[in-house]
């Protein structure tokens, strides 16, 4: 992680404000408003899935498996999604430096894709994706559980008797692991799906993408913007786990 991330992410805010005003953070919300919920539905539901055949009465290894399993699945559908956002977000930098865009929108963008280089390149990054996914979601599940029995221990208290904040601050310190095992991945990831020319190789050109962050940006390169993102997943995760065990309650613990 970079020592100048919460700098860097104070300027970058004032900056937008400044030039594009309050809306311009807002910009691009159509995208996770329509896939989020989609994703979350995949890793969770695969989650609690895994959590039938898994050895839950050690949460934390549980946890883990379980997570890993959820990631391995959650690949197949989020590769395709990150692409089309990654290629949106060059899109809207390109912009800037006004040059003309190629995507209309996102549905635009996937026909694109489709029609230069097909169902294989709508997959570009598919292997990054799965070495992001799988220790991302055993990180974040694994901490989950574990938070969980801290604080069971620290209360005396059941998991089912464990009051709402319990599972916001669990959730906090799963969305702050899910991204430190997975963050430099996520770099390699994004490097690849952006690429004017797909990338190569057994392991979808994820070593060769590797070494070209190295060598441009040093071992710092693959830590750039980790702080912001992870800010911002400990807040998501707090209020989706949240919301995950308010739901399991209000449907009467059935997942």
């Amino acid at each position: 992680m970079q020592t100048g991330d919460v700098g860097s992410m104070w300027n970058c805010l004032v900056l937008t404000l400044k030039e594009d005003g309050f809306r311009a953070l807002f910009q691009g919300i159509n995208s996770p408003l329509l896939t989020t919920p989609l994703v979350n539905a995949v890793v969770f539901g695969a989650y609690a899935h895994a959590k039938t055949f898994t050895d839950m009465e050690t949460h934390f290894s549980g946890g883990l498996l379980a997570g890993a399993y959820a990631g391995l699945l959650n690949t197949f559908v989020v590769a395709p999604v990150e692409l089309v956002k990654c290629r949106l977000q060059v899109q809207s930098h390109n912009s800037h430096l006004g040059l003309p865009p190629r995507y209309r929108s996102s549905l635009h963008c996937v026909a694109e894709i489709l029609r230069t280089g097909g169902i294989r390149e709508l997959y570009a990054g598919t292997v990054a994706t799965i070495y992001r996914e799988i220790p991302a979601y055993a990180g974040q599940f694994a901490a989950y559980e574990f938070t969980k029995d801290v604080i069971e221990d620290v209360l005396d208290l059941e998991d089912e008797d464990l009051p709402l904040w319990a599972s916001f601050l669990a959730g906090m310190m799963g969305g702050l692991n899910c991204w430190v095992w997975s963050y430099p991945q996520d770099v390699i990831k994004t490097h690849l799906q952006v690429a004017s020319e797909p990338v190569k190789g057994w392991d979808g050109g994820f070593y060769r993408a590797c070494k070209a962050v190295y060598r441009t940006q040093g071992w710092r390169g693959f830590w750039r913007g980790f702080t912001p993102c992870a800010l911002r997943a400990m807040l998501a995760n707090g209020w989706g786990f949240l919301a995950y065990e308010y739901s399991k309650k209000w449907l009467g613990g059935t997942f």
